[in-house]
């Protein structure tokens, strides 16, 4: 079993070749692994990226939906049949006549408002406009309107 200088040379060619090929292989599949978890870090912040990006839209979606409400709410509804009815109801009352243009328009936010159900707001206008005389025209219309609506619902039973 004794083997020439030769065929222990041949083997040792052999088997160093075999060691630089596995060395390739494995810094081959080390770049293979590096490039990945690269690609896989990329990703990552692409989707944390596509993640705040999605929020911050869903963000200003959910202020425009709120401001697009609030300004319904703001705006009167002059579609409202009832609203016309307060408003005809307003100008047969004495005294219309001396009633100011913002005076009007306070009134016919009071009645939207009404109507919307809000619960309640501030009549901030500076003393001396007028806000008791408002006030005191709301409640006359508001019972007659509430008189009209009971008229309604009885001649309905």
């Amino acid at each position: 079993m004794s083997r020439t200088v030769q065929e222990l040379q041949e083997l040792l060619d052999k088997q160093k070749l075999t060691v630089t090929d596995r060395r390739e292989d494995y810094d081959e599949a080390q770049e293979i692994a590096r490039r990945a978890l690269e690609e896989y870090r990329n990703a990552r912040n692409l989707e944390s990226q596509l993640e705040q990006e999605l929020k911050e839209a869903l963000r200003r979606e959910a202020i425009e939906e709120a401001d697009r409400k609030k300004n319904a709410l703001l705006q009167p509804d002059f579609d409202n049949p009832d609203l016309i009815l307060m408003l005809k109801l307003l100008e047969e009352l004495p005294h219309y006549a001396k009633l100011r243009d913002f005076q009007k328009e306070d009134l016919i936010i009071f009645f939207d408002r009404y109507l919307k159900f809000v619960k309640g707001f501030i009549n901030a206008n500076d003393m001396g406009l007028g806000k008791t005389a408002e006030l005191a025209f709301f409640l006359q219309v508001l019972e007659k309107f509430k008189q009209l609506k009971r008229e309604e619902v009885a001649s309905h039973a």
